[in-house]
């Protein structure tokens, strides 16, 4: 009998557990058995949480999550939707308060749950729904919503005990639909309508105080976490959205997409893992939101491997990879930088008229961002579209020797630490305060690595081959770098950075220069460049080998830019020879983690 190996070349990995994505991002996980529409979730993601209520017109519905799977519990005594539950409380310890009561009929039920039985408690103070709530079953919070008495949109706030409700001074923000997450003495809520805003404060027990705005005006969102460290996603602006922040007490930051955009949607979890449930746009669909974490592996598309753990054989299925069109730059650029993900992209620096402006992506279309303190072309590039790093490159028309490094905020660009060597057409990866700079261009092309911890920078192990012109992915401590421009000609080396030395990976299929780089050291994409004439190839990396996509670029290009993961990529701007204000995006569905059965 033919072994696998024989077959495909490698064998079959050994792991005690499934490997994690190379990225944080949402994918899809087992389906509801029911919809639930304008509820609210309880709980975490590993074993203990619920949904009750909701969709879309009122519902009796109660489903527990044991980690793996939704099952169907107790039905809730009578048919509600559009209430508050204890967002921190558990499949054994929860309460849903407030909300319409067949649909239609203003309530102040409070009700809680003890993993079995439905039982009722104390009343809130008004008839209210469109209302949030968080915290757990005996130290709650529940505020905002609609007041029937007036009827009117209430700021009204009011501390949950497990049996009776207290008041608490005013919410600053009178919303309805709104999201609210957290503890009782650390809460946030903020968003809602009408009219939309993107206004939030926040809750320590005893006083509210005012938090940063969030990024879009919205209504019919959810959030899971803690003030200090939060999730939102979903909503509607002017139409279902799938954009997703994470909040750390201080600054919003955009994170990957939700699959599906949806509004007035549920969720559980924390920022490092959460579930997006139900919603307007999505019936029974749930995402899995995921952040990389240690120990274990990074998952790759096409990965075998055995669980030894669970014992099974598991894969990660992927669809085919393609680019489409976006939203072009609003002016033409090369030698261009860029950083970010795919649906929160930056450019800057170009060897284009004006070079010091600054473009930023939000999926579909590029605004003007704040200017770079020193106009620059074939810079390096890290980090995101709201805390990026660009460095080397130099003036549009002079020898590319510049040491000067500037931080972004999303905002305002301010002086770094200068590099040691200054140089162009070099690579970076990374973020803004773990970054890397290797290869380039001085009088000659170098070998020359630096690392950047926030602050300076500081020497590296040097690359095997001198380049420049090449493609980087990874972190100061798993980076890659590929291609780029050798004397004489092009090459289609790759070697691979382990914080202190490099050694040789797999060979690219088509040796190039001035390529763009994005992803992992495991999970990279190298994409266009010049080799033998201008490209639009697509190759990704698994760690070993590099593999040719039947997905090519629309217009070839070199000298671009771009970023974004090996699943979810944009590339942008270039040379035709002449400069483009193309944008493309690359998409390769992730079908998620399979098992393989025998029978």
């Amino acid at each position: 009998m033919a072994e696998y190996k024989g077959i495909k070349g490698f064998k079959v990995q050994y792991l005690d557990q499934d490997p994690v994505p190379t990225v944080a991002g949402w994918s899809s996980a087992p389906s509801l058995n029911s919809d639930h529409n304008y509820s609210q979730g309880v709980g975490t993601t590993t074993s203990d949480g619920q949904l009750a209520g909701g969709a879309p017109y009122g519902s009796t519905a109660n489903e527990l999550w044991d980690g793996t799977t939704w099952t169907t519990s107790t039905n809730f005594p009578a048919v509600y939707r559009t209430w508050g539950a204890s967002t921190q409380g558990s499949s054994t310890a929860s309460f849903y308060v407030g909300g319409l009561l067949n649909t239609s009929t203003p309530s102040n039920q409070t009700t809680n749950w003890d993993g079995s039985t439905w039982t009722s408690s104390g009343n809130y103070p008004l008839n209210a729904w469109d209302i949030r709530a968080a915290g757990t079953q005996t130290a709650g919070l529940a505020v905002g919503g609609i007041d029937a008495s007036v009827p009117g949109v209430t700021n009204v706030t009011n501390l949950y005990n497990g049996s009776t409700w207290t008041s608490a001074p005013n919410w600053p923000i009178s919303k309805r639909n709104h999201i609210s997450f957290g503890t009782q003495t650390a809460a946030l809520a903020g968003t809602g309508e009408s009219p939309q805003v993107n206004t939030f404060a926040s809750f320590n027990g005893s006083t509210w105080a005012s938090e940063a705005n969030y990024p879009i005006t919205l209504q019919g969102g959810t959030g899971s976490g803690v003030e200090s460290a939060g999730i939102a996603t979903g909503g509607y602006d002017t139409a279902p959205t799938a954009t997703t922040n994470t909040y750390d007490g201080t600054t919003w930051t955009a994170q990957g997409n939700l699959g599906t955009a949806r509004a007035s949607l549920s969720s559980i979890g924390s920022v490092s893992g959460a579930k997006a449930m139900s919603g307007v746009g999505a019936t029974t669909s749930v995402e899995d939101y995921t952040v990389p974490a240690e120990p274990g592996t990074f998952e790759n598309l096409g990965q075998v491997w055995y669980n030894g753990t669970t014992k099974a054989l598991k894969y990660t299925g992927y669809a085919a990879g393609s680019w489409s069109t976006g939203g072009n730059l609003s002016t033409v650029r090369r030698e261009n930088a860029g950083a970010g993900t795919q649906n929160a992209a930056i450019t800057f620096g170009t060897s284009t008229s004006p070079s010091a402006q600054v473009e930023e992506y939000d999926g579909s279309a590029w605004t003007a961002g704040g200017s770079l303190g020193t106009a620059r072309r074939a810079m390096g590039g890290a980090g995101t579209q709201t805390a990026s790093l660009g460095f080397g490159g130099g003036p549009a028309g002079r020898p590319t020797t510049s040491t000067v490094t500037e931080e972004y905020d999303g905002s305002t660009w301010t002086a770094g630490g200068n590099m040691g060597t200054g140089r162009g057409y070099l690579a970076g990866c990374g973020i803004q305060t773990a970054a890397l700079g290797f290869g380039g261009y001085t009088s000659t092309k170098v070998a020359n690595t630096e690392s950047y911890d926030g602050s300076a920078w500081s020497a590296g192990g040097a690359l095997g081959t001198s380049r420049s012109s090449l493609g980087g992915a990874g972190t100061t401590s798993a980076g890659l770098a590929f291609a780029g421009s050798i004397y004489p000609g092009q090459t289609g080396a790759t070697e691979e950075y382990d914080g202190s030395s490099w050694t040789a990976g797999g060979t690219m299929n088509t040796a190039r220069r001035g390529v763009m780089g994005a992803g992992t050291q495991t999970a990279a994409l190298g994409v266009a460049g010049y080799g033998p004439t201008f490209s639009t190839a697509t190759e990704s990396y698994d760690g070993s080998t590099w593999t040719t996509s039947p997905g090519t670029l629309t217009t070839a290009r070199l000298y671009l830019a771009g970023c974004g993961t090996q699943t979810l990529a944009v590339a942008f701007g270039g040379s035709t020879p002449s400069a483009t204000n193309a944008t493309e995006e690359w998409n390769a569905e992730n079908l998620g983690i399979k098992t393989i059965t025998v029978s």
